[in-house]
């Protein structure tokens, strides 16, 4: 059988949970543009206010044995290792030994009594756990450097590396305050959530996962933007909005039409920092998309494509 559920990110890391990765997962493999644009995604949507500040990072596919805490995480390994990397952080730069704490216990149990073995609450593979305990999981850890030279790291190493180093540099520096980083840590906490689709078996998990993945077809850049732009929209907007981003993307194709956004992008802001977000979150900015979207889509967007497709 199946069970649904939306876990909020502090639930997901409260103890409720003990993660282990199967045996099928792939290595460690997110790298610099995976982890900015969760860090672009998450800063975007804290800035929000009311139910739109609440931000759904994906779905989960667990194993459990009825009763048991001891979860095998069938899909969203990659999610869940950057986003204890990034409590790790936030935990390593915090002054307060309270909230030092309770940032802790969303990585691991304290041993009790101490000089026990730690229970974490995400396990990663073997080859790469003595290095995600000593640079992430224990106290201080993002603060510590390799043992050796990064190249003699195994590709998934030098990713989890690598990724600790760019989240830290996004949380210090004289930009960034401590109140910040404080009101981040409660935004990811209790606004930011997973939905979570739990079996008793992973081998059935796994065989739901590989059916999806053989009969379903991603999201491309295009149905993204396409998303993201309407759901910024009022409601009674977002119909004639399809109607007019589906005619431009009838003129042109899916590559083209994500393509033409960073071209009106260009046009406009030319040497302007759009401070890495999406191109289709900094148009909902500069455009006023909540209010002007249909606007935007009539006077710009399918004249453009028009001119595009000619």
């Amino acid at each position: 059988y199946m069970t649904a559920g939306v876990e909020t990110i502090g639930r997901l890391f409260d103890g409720r949970y003990r993660f282990q990765l199967t045996c099928f997962q792939r290595a460690y493999a997110w790298q610099a543009p995976q982890v900015t644009r969760l860090l672009t995604n998450l800063r975007e949507r804290m800035e929000l206010q009311g139910p739109k500040r609440r931000y759904s990072l994906g779905r989960l596919m667990l194993a459990r044995p009825a009763g048991s805490i001891d979860t095998e995480l069938v899909d969203g390994h990659q999610r869940l290792v950057t986003l204890t990397i990034l409590i790790a952080v936030l935990r390593d730069l915090e002054t307060d030994p309270t909230r030092v704490n309770a940032l802790h216990r969303l990585i691991a149990d304290d041993p009790q009594p101490p000089g026990a073995p730690r229970c974490y609450r995400l396990t990663v593979q073997a080859l790469s756990a003595p290095l995600f305990e000593h640079l992430v999981q224990r106290r201080g850890a993002t603060e510590s450097e390799p043992d050796g030279a990064r190249n003699t790291l195994s590709e998934s190493e030098r990713n989890i590396v690598d990724n600790r180093d760019l989240i830290r540099s996004e949380f210090v520096g004289p930009d960034v305050s401590e109140a910040f980083r404080r009101e981040f840590v409660e935004f990811l906490l209790k606004c930011c959530s997973v939905a979570t689709l739990t079996m008793e078996d992973h081998e059935e998990a796994w065989n739901f996962i590989a059916t999806e993945q053989a009969t379903g077809m991603p999201f491309s850049l295009a149905d993204e933007a396409k998303a993201t732009l309407l759901s910024a929209m009022d409601k009674s907007d977002r119909p004639a909005g399809a109607r007019l981003w589906e005619a431009a993307e009838a003129l042109l194709n899916q590559t083209d039409t994500y393509r033409l956004l960073s071209h009106i992008g260009a046009i406009e802001w030319r040497a302007r920092a759009h401070h890495g977000r999406r191109i289709e979150l900094e148009l909902i900015r500069q455009k006023s998309i909540e209010t002007r979207g249909l606007q935007f889509l009539c006077d710009q967007f399918v004249p453009f494509a028009h001119m595009l497709h000619d």
